[in-house]
């Protein structure tokens, strides 16, 4: 065994962590890693879209400082902590709605917390609310088609495209089609589940099938969370690259080309 190994073997043993160089770390290990070091992603546009009340803008920031970033989140109050939190920080563009495959308003339950992560759009995970008056509301959204957004605010390129809508990835992806038809979004990452009695998240199988079609490829799964594993309600964040990243822009950061 030779001294990194020692090293690291030392290091897991007594204190529970394990030490590894970065550019080497196996795919998956590390996001914010793979997408600097690994598909050498350099954004200009990022698309938030459920960002909640600003979770992952900071993260972004960090990683891209000069890249535009536009968030997305449909409930009102908890836009209004999004708005909030993001009025200082340059180079980040808060917008009100939701994307889908139709251009619509429509009426969702969400919880009352403002902060809650568990809201959707999903017709299925609506249904699986639990109904209590005192948690839950009605409120009325709007709905856009992702290809009308970025027309209308002539947006030519998206580099990184995030999805975390809780099980309404697809309905995000269908109406975004011309956009990935012609390649135009770079990197796709989204949260999914990985059995289909999952009802609070879209199935892999689905959303892979859907981005093979445009010639996206599975570059890694993130964060895969086993909490809910014992009932086939665990989940992760799936990384893919388009055709023409892949084609003319990666290089493999294994042997070098």
């Amino acid at each position: 065994m030779g001294l990194a190994s020692k090293i690291r073997q030392t290091l897991l043993n007594v204190f529970g962590y394990y030490l590894h160089e970065a550019k080497t770390m196996s795919v998956g290990t590390n996001y914010a890693v793979d997408l600097v070091q690994k598909i050498g992603l350099q954004p200009k546009t990022i698309f938030d879209v459920g960002a909640n009340i600003g979770q992952t803008v900071d993260f972004y920031r960090n990683i891209y400082p000069k890249a535009s970033i536009y968030s997305f989140e449909p409930i009102p109050k908890t836009f209004s902590k999004l708005q909030k939190y993001c009025s200082q920080k340059n180079g980040v563009h808060c917008f009100n709605i939701a994307f889908g495959e139709t251009t619509e308003s429509m009426d969702i339950e969400v919880v009352k917390d403002e902060t809650s992560v568990t809201n959707s759009l999903s017709n299925e995970f609506q249904a699986n609310l639990k109904k209590d008056s005192e948690s839950y509301e009605t409120v009325r959204i709007k709905v856009e088609m992702l290809d009308d957004f970025v027309k209308k605010n002539d947006i030519p390129q998206i580099d990184l495209l995030k999805i975390d809508t809780e099980g309404y990835e697809i309905a995000v992806l269908n109406g975004v089609e011309k956009l990935l038809a012609s390649g135009k979004v770079s990197a796709i990452i989204c949260e999914a589940g990985f059995m289909r009695s999952n009802s609070r998240n879209t199935y892999f199988g689905d959303i892979n099938d859907l981005l093979e079609q445009h010639g996206y490829s599975l570059f890694g799964i993130y964060e895969m969370g086993h909490i809910g594993f014992i009932k086939a309600r665990h989940y992760g964040n799936l990384l893919y690259i388009s055709k023409d990243y892949r084609e003319n822009k990666y290089k493999n950061w294994q042997i070098g080309y």
